[in-house]
């Protein structure tokens, strides 16, 4: 399901993000609605991801049980295979689970690199077979240019991370959700 955020009057956006809490079962203070709305930069995608967050920190035990690190090429794969509800799943689940994000960025970004490499052309790509045939059948979900505006976004969120303007998993959930 895709949704639409518009942009809201400061009024408006209180009113919605008040209902969307009550349909979270969340209190929020009035002060702690103006620090999420001044965090969010009044912007109604990053409130509700903040907002859906706090739902899951609320929700998470205090003892995690099975620590073992997730498998993150199962992100890679759907999202090369542009399924987009399995990646945002999976990709929600390392958040909720204690993991972050950022290692299923550089999977991505490495999945990417690589269909690139074989969509060059280049006879040999020096990558092992297994990856080059994985690669061939991923490159036919995208055309070149889809790939090359791919890894200009992946970059950009890259650059946009390490100078705090956004997070490694509201800017997945971005990208794969342009698709």
């Amino acid at each position: 399901k895709i949704q639409e955020f518009k942009k809201y009057s400061p009024a408006r956006l209180s009113a919605w993000i008040l209902s969307k809490t009550k349909e979270m079962s969340i209190s929020l203070s009035p002060q702690d609605l103006k620090i999420l709305i001044s965090e969010a930069d009044s912007d109604p995608f990053a409130i509700l991801n903040k907002l859906e967050r706090m739902t899951i920190e609320t929700a998470r035990p205090s003892v995690i049980k099975d620590s073992k690190e997730p498998n993150y090429f199962n992100f890679a794969d759907a999202v090369s295979g542009k399924r987009k509800n399995q990646a945002l799943l999976l990709l929600r689940s390392y958040s909720k689970d204690g993991f972050g994000a950022e290692e299923a960025f550089w999977k991505f970004w490495w999945k990417v690199k690589t269909m690139r490499l074989v969509d060059s052309g280049k006879k040999t790509t020096g990558l092992h077979s297994f990856v080059e045939k994985k690669a061939r059948e991923d490159i036919r979900n995208f055309s070149s240019d889809e790939l090359r505006k791919i890894s200009l976004n992946l970059l950009d969120l890259f650059s946009m991370t390490r100078r705090g303007e956004e997070n490694f998993e509201e800017g997945l959930e971005k990208i794969i959700t342009r698709f």
